[in-house]
């Protein structure tokens, strides 16, 4: 990680050089955007929730396919008796499909939880001062 930060500073000071500071934050907005595609097209979902989701909704799939082709349900064991079996109609739910939040209450704990008291932000100010030092420093440069 140590030479990727370095060649990002050699990168930004020829950047510079050659155009206006401005090309900077434009080359790595270009940059950001690039990346967003990349993992986006070839990275897999890893998230448990996603997948268990999409493994339910295929097998639902599956099922649905199942009773179109003429098998109306499965045969599942009733309570007591082994060989008694009774014909129903399965369907798969992901824990995570009945539990979702709405958007607005994900946006409220995305954009409160920065600020609330156990934050390091605000109790460690060693993670608040390298942003009050570019704020310090891009201030100076720009003025």
């Amino acid at each position: 990680m140590h030479k990727s930060v370095e060649m990002r500073k050699f990168g930004s000071s020829l950047t510079s050089q050659y155009t206006s500071w401005q090309w900077i934050f434009y080359s790595q907005a270009i940059g950001n955007a690039v990346m967003v595609v990349a993992v986006t097209l070839f990275f897999r979902e890893t998230r448990g929730s996603v997948l268990l989701s999409r493994k339910a909704h295929a097998l639902n799939m599956w099922y649905e396919a199942c009773e179109q082709a003429g098998h109306a349900s499965m045969s599942m064991p009733s309570g007591s008796d082994d060989n008694d079996k009774v014909n129903e109609r399965i369907r798969w739910k992901a824990k995570a499909d009945e539990e979702r939040e709405s958007l607005r209450k994900i946006l409220k704990t995305s954009l409160t939880r920065p600020f609330c008291k156990q934050s390091r932000f605000f109790v460690q100010p060693i993670h608040a001062s390298p942003v009050a030092f570019n704020v310090l420093i891009r201030h100076i440069h720009l003025y």
